[in-house]
């Protein structure tokens, strides 16, 4: 029979196991993407934020003047939803006795693919949000520009396995560059997002016959010569297909929490041991509030390539 030392102990390493893991592939629910924000108090199912646009400009003020112009602004409240992840794992008592008889731990790969499970499910809604349970995703944010990019390639095409390098550089160039004029330098993207076949593309093919330097360098190597460009492109799942019309997308936006956030209330848990006849059951957890982006503009998105 199992001794309730050994239950203990073996329990207790089965977890710290699965706390000690790590999944750095899961971009999104790692916070590599967007800034992962916690401040939603445990037990709230509802937040609430402001949505702001704002015009109007300074002036330079006549000695006794008092023409002060105001600014405007539009405050739109939006309410977002908590939800709870969950999955769980389990023992049976035969695993732990032969544990026990063998002088070994208990395999933990069952426990470290239930947390695996719900990082992944974490992540799939920091991109896609879940429409029935009222969550909001990285890619269908409301009121983010959007557009078509030129359909300059082969036979009138847009994508860019139909375009040359030159027009490929454009149309990164045009795209980090249309968020700062609709802006007037207000909104500077910082980071780039392509499909991986797109990525690949741009980080493989030259800028020119016999060249070293790749399409991508060259994109980089420009924009960080200023401060005021896109200082990192990086492959993203779920991008490839998302575009309307079933086209493949790309998104610029600004990794800072003022702009946009992630919001995980609860990071992964596990809750207490239940023995449910001859197993060992464990009920692991999560919770989200999806995405907040308070600044839509910061964002962007294009279409077809």
């Amino acid at each position: 029979m199992v001794s309730s030392l050994f239950l203990r102990d073996q329990l207790k390493y089965v977890q710290t196991q699965v706390v000690e893991q790590d999944f750095p592939e899961r971009l999104m629910a790692s916070g590599a993407i967007l800034p992962v924000s916690s401040e939603i108090p445990i037990g709230a199912r509802t937040y609430s934020y402001k949505l702001l646009t704002y015009v109007g400009e300074a002036k330079i003020l006549a000695n006794g003047g008092d023409d002060i112009p105001m600014v405007d602004l539009n405050a739109e409240e939006r309410v977002g939803y908590v939800r709870t992840i969950a999955d769980g794992y389990s023992y049976t008592l035969d695993d732990l006795e032969s544990a026990q008889y063998a002088r070994t731990n208990l395999d933990a790969s069952m426990a470290i693919a239930a947390r695996d499970v719900i990082e992944a499910k974490l992540d799939f809604i920091g991109y896609d949000g879940d429409t029935a349970n009222n969550l909001l995703g990285f890619l269908n944010h409301p009121n983010v520009p959007t557009a078509t990019v030129l359909n300059d390639g082969t036979a009138s095409g847009t994508t860019w396995a139909s375009k040359t390098p030159d027009k490929i550089y454009r149309d990164l160039v045009n795209f980090a560059s249309a968020t700062k004029v609709a802006t007037n330098m207000v909104e500077i993207p910082e980071n780039i997002g392509l499909p991986v076949a797109q990525f690949e593309q741009i980080s493989s093919t030259p800028m020119q016959t016999g060249s070293d330097t790749t399409i991508l360098e060259m994109f980089l190597r420009t924009q960080r010569a200023s401060r005021a460009g896109v200082q990192n492109v990086m492959p993203l799942p779920y991008l490839a297909g998302k575009g309307t019309g079933g086209t493949d997308l790309m998104i610029s936006w600004r990794k800072r929490a003022d702009k946009i956030k992630y919001h995980v209330p609860r990071d992964f848990d596990q809750q207490p041991t239940q023995q449910f006849n001859l197993a060992f059951k464990v009920i692991c957890r999560a919770s989200t509030g999806g995405v907040e982006c308070r600044k839509p503009l910061s964002m962007r998105m294009a279409y077809g390539i």
